[in-house]
């Protein structure tokens, strides 16, 4: 483990209609903020190597914000702030 996410009763999607929701935590909920993170970050530098992924969310990462992160673990939380958004295409008339 690289960085830390948000993963404590995190309010998510859940099945039985469309407008089902449930409070969840763990590993199944903090995995999506951190691919959330990398996701954004290829789509901005799309020619990036797996480790400049890595340096990127580590090196950005907002350090102490951890209260409990366990021996040996890092005291990192995955922050998106640091990517600069992506321009939209235009799209006109329905797409031509």
């Amino acid at each position: 483990m690289d960085v830390f996410a948000p993963g404590e009763g995190i309010l998510s999607a859940w099945a039985g209609d469309d407008t089902a929701t449930r409070a969840e935590s763990g590993t199944s909920m903090a995995t999506p903020h951190v691919t959330g993170v990398v996701a954004l970050f290829l789509e901005a530098h799309p020619a990036s190597a797996p480790q400049e992924v890595s340096t990127a969310m580590t090196g950005n990462a907002t350090p102490d914000k951890v209260a409990n992160p366990g021996h040996c673990s890092p005291n990192r939380m995955a922050y998106s702030g640091f990517i600069a958004p992506s321009r939209a295409p235009t799209v006109r008339n329905g797409g031509e």
